[in-house]
């Protein structure tokens, strides 16, 4: 069995924590190794698996890597974790659902790209803090918490990200 082991250019050896796990597919007769997601060269039906570790640049080539999971899911290959929870987690719009089957979330503001409402109007009164991040992102690329205060300031700002990318307006707490 040969299993591919996910990575971004920006790690191609993986991290340390990861590279453990080779050896430890070695020990069960299994052929393991790293292999950055968007690497046109890679010949991905030489493998039986794929793991999902560090494609943490996924965010910045949206449209490349969903071209990519599409790519893979035709091809038949087994990932860990599937790739429909891939798709559905990657934009976090998936809230919405979550919210309808009674899971309680943050309060949420779910902002589609080209919007053209003002965000002073749509955010509660109640809202001292608010956290603003993109849908389709990790880590806190582009994420700000700011003060109601700053709202024009930052509809300003985010002009251009808001014509492009779904936003997640949501009330801050601290606990």
């Amino acid at each position: 069995m040969k299993i591919g082991i996910l990575t971004c250019a920006r790690l191609p050896e993986l991290l340390p924590s990861d590279q453990k796990l080779i050896p430890l597919f070695a020990k069960e007769n299994v052929f393991a190794k790293a292999v950055i997601w968007d690497d046109i060269s890679v010949d991905w039906s030489e493998f039986d698996a794929l793991i999902f570790r560090n494609t943490w640049d996924y965010y910045q080539k949206e449209t490349a890597f969903n071209s990519w999971l599409d790519k893979i899911e035709s091809l038949g290959i087994k990932t860990f974790n599937p790739i429909s929870v891939i798709q559905q987690n990657k934009h976090k719009f998936y809230l919405k659902e979550l919210e309808k089957e009674g899971i309680l979330i943050l309060p949420t503001i779910f902002l589609e790209k080209n919007s053209t409402s003002n965000l002073y109007d749509l955010i509660p009164e109640s809202w001292e803090k608010i956290v603003i991040k993109p849908a389709f992102s990790a880590g806190s690329y582009l994420t700000k918490l700011i003060d109601r205060s700053e709202l024009t300031s930052i509809q300003t700002e985010f002009k251009e990200h808001f014509a492009t990318k779904d936003f997640l307006l949501q009330e801050f707490r601290r606990k």
